[in-house]
């Protein structure tokens, strides 16, 4: 019975099962990953072939050239160095540890203010970038979970300030 299977044939047969594996594992697990891959592919593809090229030689003389706003937010945000990433990530758990500590101490508003406003003064350097409004949203989600009451905008711009 076993020897109408020839080592070609098996080693064929194991390749298909593996790639059908990983295959089913990549959809599964990494679908949202490939999806966001993919289409910055094809975007930057699209905006290579779309300049034109009075726009290719502005850019040779840099003083006088300014690429799009789409342009220029994504070349904003690919020159932050991972120090700011960095910066962010602690600034993330100070905020969360801020607030657990809070939590667990003393239920009213006002401690837990005075407390965010010196944890952000720390951090002042990260007031007017794009990681302002996801910290903001971080606070707001944080105080929700733990049973504060929420945080008007006007609260979030006051402890920015």
């Amino acid at each position: 019975m076993l020897h109408s299977i020839t080592w070609p044939s098996y080693l064929i047969t194991l390749l298909i099962i593996a790639v059908c594996y990983y295959l089913i594992i990549g959809i599964r697990f990494y679908s949202q990953e490939s999806i966001q891959f993919f289409t910055e592919r094809i975007k930057s593809q699209k905006l290579v072939a779309s300049s034109s090229p009075t726009y290719i030689n502005s850019l040779d003389r840099q003083d006088e050239a300014s690429p799009p706003e789409s342009t220029q937010m994504e070349l904003s945000f690919a020159d932050t160095s991972d120090d700011l990433f960095d910066q962010v990530g602690q600034l993330i758990h100070k905020l969360k540890d801020t607030i657990k500590e809070a939590a667990t101490s003393n239920p009213d508003k006002v401690p837990l203010i005075d407390s965010l406003t010196e944890v952000l003064r720390e951090y002042n350097h990260l007031k007017s970038t794009q990681f302002q409004s996801a910290i903001s949203e971080l606070i707001q989600n944080e105080c929700e979970d733990l049973g504060f009451p929420t945080f008007s905008e006007d609260q979030i711009r006051q402890l920015w300030e």
